[in-house]
């Protein structure tokens, strides 16, 4: 397997429409509210959500390799389970690690610059919210998705509805309004239904871990709803 597939494998680059949507819903609304559209801003918008995406899901991958999750897991799927590249040898833990931590301090510059250009600190509060979310949705030692209670679920749904819709709209209008915060929960309810709904794959491994997930707290009857 080539390097640059080993890397899309690794990166779940599939995923990222999970970060495109919300960006652009943003920064599409910033635009029918104003009637002006900085394509510059925008762009590095994009480019800064999906690096901290990247980090999210490589970072993901290597705590699920250090709590010995991905290893637990027999039943891995094209959606759950790992990129498996630490498991199937292709990648050591610590190239894994520092990918993890470059994608992050990438998306990070961006955020800087672009918080510095429109000024009112807002997208540095949404980047701290981010990178917290993403690095410690799994990682040491505040593991949001093994504490329950739904945080974990709770955590991808903020982070991919308000943290990144909010975010786009202020690079273009540089202000929030409620509406734009409504607006931005159905799309962070729908990745952390896409995120529940790959869970029951990950079941017994997740179990196994401690990993508090809803299917694991509530049982996959419950889960599932099945009378």
């Amino acid at each position: 397997m080539g390097k640059l597939k080993i890397w899309l494998k690794e990166t779940r680059a599939p995923f990222l429409t999970a970060t495109i949507v919300p960006i652009l819903l943003g920064a599409v609304m910033g635009w029918h509210q104003t009637g002006s559209f900085h394509w510059g801003y925008f762009w590095l918008t994009l480019i800064g959500g999906i690096f901290m995406h990247l980090g999210t899901n490589i970072a993901n991958d290597y705590f699920d390799h250090l709590s010995g999750n991905d290893w637990a897991n027999k039943t891995p799927t094209p959606f759950s389970g790992g990129s498996r590249m630490i498991q199937q040898g292709l990648l050591t833990p610590r190239q894994v690690l520092v990918a993890a931590l470059a994608c992050f301090t990438a998306g990070s510059v961006i955020g800087l610059y672009l918080n510095y250009k429109i000024g009112g600190n807002v997208i540095l509060l949404l980047g701290i919210i981010g990178v917290f979310l993403g690095f410690f949705y799994t990682g040491n030692p505040i593991r949001i998705v093994y504490r329950g209670f739904g945080l974990g679920e709770l955590a991808v749904g903020i982070g991919f509805g308000p943290v990144m819709v909010l975010g786009a709209y202020y690079v273009q209008t540089a202000q929030i309004p409620w509406p734009v915060l409504f607006a931005s929960i159905p799309v962070g309810i729908l990745i952390a239904l896409v995120l529940y709904i790959n869970e029951f794959p990950d079941y017994n491994a997740d179990k196994y871990v401690g990993k508090k997930t809803l299917p694991v707290q509530l049982g996959k009857k419950a889960a599932l709803n099945d009378n």
